[in-house]
Formats: C-alpha cells, sequence, structure tokens
C-alpha cells in the first residue's frame, strides 16, 4: 500500500464553510440537478466517462453543442452558489486559462475562473472559514451545519443507494450491466 495522504468526505466536508441554508437554496439545488442530467446525457450519448468529457469540456477548440451546454450549465450553478454565499459582486465569467506546463513544455488549459476571480473566491471562502471557527471557540457553533452536515450525508447516502439498487435492479430482471468506456 502506498504512503500518499489520503482524504475522506468527511475530512473536507466537515469543515468547508459552506452558505448558510445551502441545502435549501432552489436555485443551487435546481442548476445542480440540471448539470447532473445534462452531464449523464452527455456521457451517455457519447459512451464515455468524466474524464474524456471533461478533456473536451476543457478543450477551446471543442465547440460541439454538447460541451457548449456543459459550459453554461457550470456557469449557471457556479452563479447560483456564488449568490448562494451572498456574493453578486463576484463576476461569473470564464474562460481558457493556463493551468501548468509538464516538465516537457506541454501548456495545459482549463476552461475555467481568471486568476483574479478565483483568487477572490478563495480569499473569501477562507475569511469564511476563519469566521465560523471563530464562532466554533467562542461556543457559538450553528445548529444549522450540523443540519447542512446531515442533508449532505443524507443525499450521498440516498445518491449511493439510488446507484447500488439500479444496478441490483438490472440484474434481477437480467439486464446486462452498463459500462462506459473511457473513464
Amino acid at each position: 500500500m502506498k504512503d500518499d495522504r489520503r482524504y475522506a468526505p468527511s475530512d473536507a466536508f466537515q469543515t468547508f464553510p459552506f452558505p448558510q441554508r445551502w441545502a435549501h437554496d432552489d436555485d443551487v439545488q435546481r442548476n445542480g440537478f440540471e448539470l447532473l442530467e445534462k452531464r449523464r446525457e452527455i456521457m451517455a450519448a457519447q459512451n464515455e466517462g468524466l474524464t474524456k468529457t471533461y478533456n473536451r469540456f476543457h478543450d477551446e477548440r471543442n465547440n460541439e453543442t454538447s460541451t457548449i451546454a456543459l459550459r453554461r450549465l457550470h456557469a449557471k450553478l457556479d452563479r447560483a452558489v456564488l449568490n448562494a454565499y451572498g456574493w453578486p459582486d463576484i463576476p461569473e465569467h470564464r474562460s481558457f486559462e493556463q493551468a501548468w506546463i509538464d516538465e516537457s513544455g506541454k501548456e495545459f488549459v482549463r476552461y475555467t475562473w481568471p486568476t483574479d476571480i478565483h483568487d477572490t473566491v478563495l480569499a473569501r471562502l477562507l475569511a469564511l472559514n476563519a469566521e465560523r471557527h471563530a464562532e466554533e471557540l467562542r461556543g457559538d457553533v450553528r445548529a444549522l451545519l450540523a443540519d447542512d452536515r446531515e442533508a449532505f450525508a443524507r443525499e450521498s447516502r440516498d445518491a449511493s443507494r439510488a446507484q447500488t439498487g439500479q444496478k441490483a435492479a438490472d440484474h434481477v430482471n437480467g439486464a446486462a450491466p452498463q459500462s462506459v468506456k473511457g473513464t
């Protein structure tokens, strides 16, 4: 077994400063589900997994209708999340940005927020995390955070059960498992 760092979802989500009542925000939920459904539809139509789907997403030469639709849905979800945080002043603008250069000099580009927007969001999340930590140290623990954590855990369990249930139903009904190539 390798000695690499490993993180469980609870490591990230226990301390992440979610917006208040994020699990009950209609815009976030509606846009999130719309993105998930469209992505699932695209992956099935292309018979591809997430890696190939998002390689096309980040390829600035790719102007397929499905890729453009996926980019727009990501932008809509980002806008809903920024609004949920109460940050309507942060623009939802994406562009093709250099993400890194490998050892051979090959440049990797990603369709993402420009550096200034990225840095603004990260700075605000860090400040919000520090604010919430200070509240916890003062004993002002938000019951809402526990509710949100439970909502996240419940949604994760439900999604996992739904996926497992579909596989079990396919097996019981004699359907061949559906595989997706190229993940």
